[in-house]
């Protein structure tokens, strides 16, 4: 409990002695309007003690009789009135159950509780999370938990949608577990959506500073931690939990936060930083099964251990998210032994050396079940079952690591060179083949390869390619990677050819004035060279959605006409005020190098290397850079307008705006390109493929004045 907590008061049971009928009906009619509003409900159970909390609607002293009859003949008074009450009863016997009942007006409740048993006694837990959202739903959930029956309950998080609305815990979280934590108790952990509001600490009693904290029940040690407050290696968080961990010794270990290291819900994924940070500890420290939530969802993991750390034992990754948040969908990965996109809860039952699990959905279904044994030989069986770590950060960084080739199309050239490039970022040897595919009208040798790359070593692969004509050359080859490391092997498919194509393009001049309207009425566009063909920008293949760029000049400045092929229905746009994010919308983007003389090819300052960006979303709504600086703006002008089976979009941009003293002469050639975003369908596309440089002059087509 907090010091800062003002509202309640905790109070010790002391031995009174028997308490008369006529001291409680005193007591209740002194207050006969008040009535209570919230539980009670039973925290922080222990072998000796309990602490039994409920809210009233006005101020009144706090008072519980209990007893291990219903006779209730023993009782704890505090006489400081209060709307939040806490009481802790205390000394308790172990392993026993107990009947309490609590008196407000003429509001009386009664419940039951059972304290923690000594070591070895058999018991079971329930354990379930994210419940932020639908009532009805979280009732079910609390409803099968209670037909279980289990000795108390955990919450992973996310109890409510919002943490510091006052409302949301009664509708969301209280009223839904009515009939349950009145006689189970329940452990909680702090989601994102508690929002670290003071109504958490406010309605929960639990050890240490709440936020993280630790208990034994049986012969097992449970620790739960607050992943949204640090837990770095110099966090006060990360060392209380090492320290935690280095002095337990019981026989079964538990973790509990919200945010799952092993995640397959594709709403989040995998939370990577607890991955790194906290993993290693549970590995090292003996823990057994580590629950998370965030993902609404059910998913267990094999037991993931180490293949190279000494002294260290697998662990199970269990996400049991499913309390009634929007349900997420869920995409199996290598780690993944069980998952499903449903409601669930989990029950685990204890019984010496034994665990037994099972997830269950709303209507009682079984979804999963598994078994642990720690006797010797029974529990090296579960260790053989276990996928080393080291396996699954291979998969998730090699993919990163592989470099297709980038080939240069020059006109007239057919063969050229280019090299896979795989870098090997962990300490043992892969065996790695590359498998050319899908070569279309292209030609290469050889056509595979086999390498074995050293720890912490690069490869080049190289490959020879003969190129189609340029009409032919979408799309590229495509090459997969067939790897195998010893603890694991895979594929990772999806590369192509990266292709650099000598984009050109011819600006004339004119004396035609442009009035913007979006419509390229004047008689200059029909003459203008186009910018067509536009490419993806993954470099897979010509564009689904084409667009035609055309450019002409003037004495005062550059004009840009885009015709961007799609139906008026597939427009979508988001961004409304300038220099959004329109990269995202349905927009268009010019790239101008206007100080990069490609005639030479050399950059000859740090101001060559600058390249402008003018966009403008289908609504018309305008972007521009200078460089890297997002903030740069300057003054030019656009228009947008909607035709029955395109939008288009006419600009002019004055010279002084890039920055040049005078028009551009005959035979001056500038760096250009254009960039196109769709999302119906999701696509980006460009004339001059960047291979994702798009502030890379050298990178962009060429414009020459005529």
């Amino acid at each position: 409990m907090k010091i800062q907590k003002l509202k309640r008061y905790t109070c010790i049971a002391i031995l009174f002695g028997f308490c008369s009928i006529n001291e409680s009906v005193m007591l209740s009619s002194a207050y006969p309007w008040n009535t209570i509003e919230k539980g009670p409900y039973l925290q922080n159970v222990g072998k000796d003690h309990i602490t039994i909390m409920w809210e009233t609607a006005y101020a009144t002293k706090s008072r519980v009789d209990y007893g291990i009859t219903e006779d209730c003949d023993l009782f704890v008074e505090y006489a400081k009135k209060v709307k939040l009450h806490e009481v802790t009863l205390r000394p308790l016997r172990s392993n026993t159950r107990y009947y309490y009942k609590i008196s407000c007006g003429f509001t009386t409740r009664t419940g039951s509780f059972k304290t923690a048993p000594n070591h070895n006694i058999p018991f079971r837990f329930a354990v379930y999370g994210d419940s932020r959202a639908y009532p009805d739903i979280h009732r079910k959930v609390a409803e099968n938990i209670l037909k279980v029956n289990p000795d108390f309950i955990l919450h992973v998080g996310d109890l409510v949608n919002d943490g510091r609305k006052d409302y949301q815990w009664d509708s969301q979280f209280f009223e839904p577990l009515h009939d349950v934590i009145d006689h189970i108790p329940i452990f909680t952990s702090l989601g994102n959506h508690e929002n670290n509001a003071q109504n958490y600490f406010d309605l929960f009693s639990l050890p240490n500073n709440e936020s993280w904290y630790s208990f034994n029940y049986s012969n097992c040690h449970f620790i739960v931690l607050d992943t949204n407050k640090s837990y770095g290696k110099n966090s006060k968080q990360y060392r209380w939990l090492r320290d935690d961990l280095r002095k337990t010794n019981t026989k079964w270990k538990f973790v509990f936060f919200h945010h799952p290291p092993y995640g397959s819900g594709i709403h989040h994924g995998s939370d990577l930083k607890v991955r790194r940070l906290l993993t290693p500890l549970f590995r090292r420290y003996g823990v057994d099964i580590v629950f998370s939530g965030h993902h609404h969802i059910y998913e267990r993991s094999y037991p993931i251990g180490s293949a190279f750390e000494s002294k260290t034992t697998p662990v199970t990754y269990i996400i049991a998210g499913g309390g009634s948040g929007p349900l997420h969908k869920t995409s199996p990965n290598t780690w993944t032994a069980s998952t499903e996109k449903i409601n669930n809860f989990c029950v685990v039952n204890i019984d010496g050396e034994k665990l037994n699990f099972k997830a269950l959905d709303t209507n009682g279904r079984v979804l999963d079940r598994f078994t642990i044994v720690k006797d010797k030989g029974k529990y090296q069986q579960y260790v053989k079952r276990a996928i080393p770590y080291e396996q699954i950060e291979f998969e998730r960084t090699f993919p990163n690591n592989i470099t297709p080739p980038v080939v240069f199309l020059k006109k007239g050239k057919r063969l050229v060179q280019g090299a896979v490039k795989i870098k090997n970022t962990f300490p043992y040897l892969v065996d790695v083949r590359i498998v050319w595919h899908h070569l279309n009208d292209w030609n290469l040798k050889p056509r595979q390869r086999i390498v074995r790359i050293g720890g912490k070593k690069t490869a080049r692969i190289p490959f020879t390619f003969y190129s189609p004509k340029l009409n032919d050359i979408w799309p590229p080859p495509k090459f997969s990677v067939i790897y195998d490391t010893g603890l694991g092997s895979g594929r990772i498919a999806g590369n192509y050819l990266q292709i650099l194509l000598p984009r050109e393009l011819s600006c004339n001049e004119t004396k035609t004035p442009l009035e913007l309207d979006g419509r390229l009425k004047e008689p200059f566009w029909a003459d203008a060279s186009s910018a067509n063909n536009f490419i993806q920008s993954d470099g897979s293949g010509l564009a689904q959605k084409q667009t035609i760029a055309k450019v002409v000049r003037s004495q005062d400045a550059i004009y840009f006409a885009l015709v961007n092929e799609s139906e008026p229905k597939n427009l979508s746009a988001n961004v409304k005020k300038r220099d959004g994010n329109i990269k995202n919308d349905e927009a268009v983007i010019v790239s101008i190098a206007p100080h990069n003389d490609a005639t030479s090819g050399s950059l000859h300052s740090k101001e060559d290397e600058i390249v402008y960006q003018f966009g403008v979303n289908y609504k018309g709504v305008q972007y521009d850079s200078k460089g890297k600086h997002k903030e740069w703006n300057g003054k030019w002008k656009s228009k947008t307008r909607i035709n029955d089976e395109d939008w288009t979009v006419e600009m002019a941009i004055p010279y002084n705006v890039l920055e040049l003293p005078s028009p551009p002469k005959n035979g001056r050639r500038w760096r250009i390109n254009f960039f196109r975003s769709t999302r119906r369908p999701v696509e980006k596309s460009e004339w001059s493929t960047t291979i994702g440089s798009p502030l890379t002059a050298k990178r962009l087509g060429v414009l020459t004045m005529n």
